[in-house]
């Protein structure tokens, strides 16, 4: 087995174990462990244990933090808006600046997702916000007990600590102003006309927001074309298969092998990869047991899509209104990777 192989298959373990271990607890959203476990994954032993820590820790602070700001501002929806807003520009703002970017991006969003459920079900937010926490650490102690148990060869990458300089500052902040305006848009929609699966449909625009506003199109179609591929390959087993148990747990640990493959590849559409296996799972894990029901999952699926839609079109208007050009005008290249969410 090479050691490509050795990474995927490890992956795909760590997700399966996230999941039983999520089912186990009796958690409400089992995917996000195995999202989790499959976000922290990787074949550098340093980066998935530091990785992981600062998941847990800035999910925890995000949660603790806007489940007490949705319980001292409850029914006041206004407010509670603004607090959404103002977490998703600070988080941005940070993930492009900060060291610590991948707690802070984890911090905010979280609590973006605290703060959404507390405008939707108040009387969810305190159970939604624990289990939160839980399938986060559940699907990182996965990860870190299968890199531990089955990679004999760990490797170490030097991470790149290089503050930001004054264009990636400046760039951060035409960002952190997107994101603002997007989560408003999806904030009117949803008041509006009611959208499918709104939390979704935040993550989705949020964390694939670019520093170069305006030139972030190409990720985009990427998750909408990996969405498309996991995501029908999933509905496709939940569909033809029993829901069996054994059989259920081999073609999840299966599809996340076969999928990872792009994802681990380094090529430019690896992309595809890590959406496809995050569609993948998000069909292929529901409820307390394999899926007997395509419902909730084409509501996830339906929220992924308006996302890219939204952010596809706001980055169009972005760059026609110049936003995303350096000092001397010109378009440049992103200078930090995204961290997922």
């Amino acid at each position: 087995m090479t050691a490509n192989e050795g990474l995927r298959l490890r992956t795909a373990l760590a997700c399966w174990c996230a999941v039983l271990l999520a089912l186990f607890l009796n958690l409400d959203n089992p995917w996000w462990a195995a999202i989790s476990a499959f976000i922290v994954s990787g074949a550098d032993r340093k980066t998935v244990v530091s990785k992981g820590a600062l998941r847990v820790i800035g999910t925890v602070i995000g949660c603790a933090a806007a489940f007490y700001a949705a319980t001292f501002f409850a029914g006041q929806y206004l407010t509670l808006s603004v607090l959404i807003i103002g977490s998703i520009v600070f988080g941005i703002y940070k993930r492009y600046t900060s060291p610590y970017s991948y707690a802070w991006t984890l911090a905010c969003v979280t609590g973006t997702l605290v703060l959404f459920v507390s405008l939707q079900n108040p009387g969810e937010t305190r159970a939604f916000a624990i289990d939160r926490c839980l399938e986060i650490s559940s699907g990182v102690l996965a990860a870190m007990l299968v890199e531990l148990l089955l990679n004999p060869r760990p490797i170490s990458v030097e991470q790149d600590k290089t503050p930001a300089d004054a264009e990636t500052r400046r760039h951060a902040m035409e960002a952190a102003v997107f994101a603002g305006i997007i989560m408003v848009t999806i904030l009117v929609l949803d008041r509006y006309f009611d959208l499918p699966s709104p939390i979704q449909i935040a993550v989705t625009a949020t964390v694939m927001i670019p520093l170069q506003i305006g030139y972030g199109t190409k990720k985009a179609f990427d998750r909408l074309s990996g969405c498309l591929i996991g995501g029908s390959t999933g509905l496709a087993v939940v569909v033809f298969l029993p829901a069996n148990l054994l059989v259920w747990s081999l073609l999840l640990i299966a599809g996340i092998f076969v999928f990872s493959r792009t994802h681990f590849s380094g090529l430019s559409n690896a992309y595809v990869g890590t959406q496809a296996v995050l569609a993948y799972l998000m069909t292929m894990v529901t409820g307390s047991g394999p899926p007997t029901t395509v419902e909730p999952v084409l509501d996830r699926l339906a929220g992924i899509f308006i996302g890219v839609v939204i952010l596809v079109i706001g980055n169009l208007l972005a760059a026609e209104l110049g936003f995303g050009r350096s000092s001397q005008g010109a378009s440049i290249s992103e200078k930090k990777p995204t961290a997922p969410a």
